[in-house]
């Protein structure tokens, strides 16, 4: 992981932890423990936002990226918590990933893909 941009490099299958830690003092960490199968690619931690006002730091979704998702999957579609993206290969679709707390049970993982298919599917241990 590259600490300076949040870039994750994945260049194989099988298990990996990601530990987040904040400025705070003490420092407050946060790890992931996810297993990666599929088509390797990078992941990069957004952080914790807002997704309807992601788009203003010009990292994750637009207005009319958000509304053509919500519109797909409903209200379903998270709207907020630890966003990640997937850097996509020359013409494949964005995919998009949220930790997210669904009704206070724990810890999940979706997967948004802004194309036809996934390219990349994480799941939690």
């Amino acid at each position: 992981m590259n600490a300076s941009t949040g870039q994750v490099n994945i260049n194989s299958e099988g298990t990996a932890i990601i530990t987040v830690k904040d400025q705070s003092q003490p420092p407050q960490t946060a790890s992931y423990e996810i297993q990666v199968t599929g088509e390797h690619q990078t992941l990069e931690y957004l952080g914790s936002m807002n997704w309807k006002d992601a788009n203003k730091s010009g990292q994750l979704l637009t207005i009319g990226q958000f509304i053509s998702l919500v519109s797909r999957f409903g209200p379903g579609f998270p709207v907020n918590g630890l966003a990640w993206t997937v850097h996509p290969q020359k013409d494949q679709p964005d995919v998009y990933h949220s930790v997210f707390m669904p009704g206070g049970q724990g810890t999940g993982w979706d997967t948004w893909s802004a194309g036809s298919a996934s390219l990349l599917v994480l799941t939690v241990l």
